[in-house]
């Protein structure tokens, strides 16, 4: 690790208290003038940092590998983490080096600058403001069951925003408070042939994100812990607990082969369920009633023009409101 990310993860580590530059240069065995030297670079780069006065102050809380795996361990979570202070996108690094990695194991980033999402869409935020990170999971299951590992997360997800906010889930994988996105999802698989190699599970959670964060064409339609409570909220305890609520559904979907628990979940927190939608494919959009997620985590429509019920199991599609995004 470098000096620059040592001091940084100190840094973290520390938040919110306030240590002085002469404080991280015993740490660090390093000069004064290096100190400032490497807080300058982490300026430069957009950190969320002030140094003036002696005084070294984080913005915001941001993700500490040292905090997760020992909240990780605390909680006796079989997940190993492996943290990039800046990478093109999780996803591609997991999906890229997959067979280097274990099971269960996290990829976590301060700085994702190609993150992408359903349908190729690419999105990056500022440093800080939001919760970067993709799980690696080995599974022994059929091509049909991947997709399932969508739901669950949404699940997983709902569950560890509830002590901050009431959230819902637009199927197949945006997060929804008050009608805005605030997570997303980007499920992956890799095959060595015809053999499943792995799942990626990439997510985003708006944290930090500020009003003035958000373009005027997303204002609509995005939203962030920050803007929702008011507050800027430990991201390492929502990661750790995401993590946890992940597990207790993943653990029980693999003993059982059941995926009841996770689908009733999303069942509730249903944005779309009972509502009319627009399933656009390509230049093709056709009017649909939302009528249940059935087991294989398909979304169960009934078109306008058809009478018969149809699951959406394909993902090149989007899903609309009648007028708006919901």
């Amino acid at each position: 690790m470098s000096s620059q990310n040592k001091l940084f993860e100190l840094i973290k580590m520390n938040y919110p208290h306030q240590h002085s530059i002469d404080y991280y240069a015993e740490k660090l065995l390093l000069s004064k003038g290096e100190i400032i030297g490497l807080l300058q670079e982490l300026v430069d780069l957009h950190y969320p940092l002030n140094f003036s006065n002696n005084t070294v102050t984080l913005t915001v809380p941001m993700i500490s590998q040292s905090k997760i795996q020992s909240l990780l361990s605390e909680w006796r979570l079989p997940y190993s983490s492996l943290f990039f202070p800046r990478i093109p996108s999780t996803n591609s690094k997991a999906l890229t080096d997959i067979s280097e990695f274990s099971d269960r194991t996290v990829l976590l980033t301060d700085y994702q600058y190609k993150g992408k999402g359903r349908l190729g869409r690419e999105w990056q935020s500022p440093i800080g403001s939001a919760v970067t990170l993709s799980l690696i999971l080995k599974p022994v299951i059929s091509g049909e069951q991947a997709v399932l590992f969508t739901q669950l997360t949404a699940a997983a997800l709902v569950q560890a925003l509830k002590p901050y906010v009431s959230a819902e889930i637009k199927w197949p994988n945006d997060i929804i408070v008050g009608n805005k996105k605030i997570a997303g999802i980007l499920t992956e698989t890799s095959f060595n042939g015809s053999q499943l190699e792995g799942i990626v599970v990439g997510v985003g959670i708006n944290t930090s994100l500020s009003k003035n964060d958000i373009s005027s064409s997303l204002a609509e339609k995005a939203t962030s812990l920050l803007i929702e409570t008011g507050m800027h909220i430990d991201p390492n305890q929502i990661v750790t607990e995401f993590i946890r609520s992940f597990e207790v559904f993943y653990r029980e979907w693999q003993l059982t082969n059941d995926s009841s628990d996770f689908i009733t979940l999303c069942k509730k927190a249903s944005v779309l369920i009972g509502k009319e939608i627009i399933v656009r494919t390509g230049e093709s959009a056709r009017l649909a009633h939302v009528r249940d997620i059935n087991s294989l985590g398909e979304l169960i429509v009934q078109y306008t023009d058809d009478e018969s019920l149809t699951p959406l199991r394909t993902l090149d599609f989007s899903i609309r409101g009648l007028s708006s995004y919901i």
